[in-house]
């Protein structure tokens, strides 16, 4: 399985849809603590943020 845009190989199709995130600017995940602006595009990513 294979990244049509970086060539990056992967072992499961779902890897190659997730790792397609990095190529977005697309970021749906936002801190909710006040006074903290920052996005994310996964929500893994969101929750080891808030730790």
């Amino acid at each position: 399985h294979e990244c049509p845009l970086c060539h990056m190989k992967f072992q499961r199709p779902e890897h190659v849809k997730r790792h397609m995130l990095s190529h977005s600017s697309e970021k749906p995940f936002e801190c909710p603590e006040s006074g903290c602006n920052k996005r994310f595009n996964r929500n893994d990513n969101l929750k080891q943020h808030l730790r």
